[in-house]
């Protein structure tokens, strides 16, 4: 069951394995993104995302963000609403 909470984005991490072919083929591999927010209440929150989600959803933006265990469903503020796909 997704949980629903007023959160602003406060840290923005990534991990990936860049591989350099002798060709000059560059390939992104095992990558991983993850934003965490603060919320109303205090709690820091480490939730998990899609590249697209990450570079999308602005520092410092209060909005009201829905997660299902660790990971992003959407993030609406009031500009917009993104979706982690």
């Amino acid at each position: 069951e997704p949980i629903v909470e007023m959160a602003t984005l406060i840290r923005k991490s990534d991990d990936r394995l860049r591989v350099i072919e002798s060709t000059g083929q560059v390939k992104l591999i095992d990558e991983y993104y993850e934003l965490v927010f603060v919320t109303r209440k205090g709690k820091n929150l480490k939730i998990e995302c899609s590249r697209s989600a990450y570079d999308k959803i602005p520092f410092n933006q209060q909005g009201s963000l829905t997660y299902k265990r660790n990971t992003l469903v959407k993030f609406k503020y009031y500009e917009d609403t993104i979706y982690n796909n």
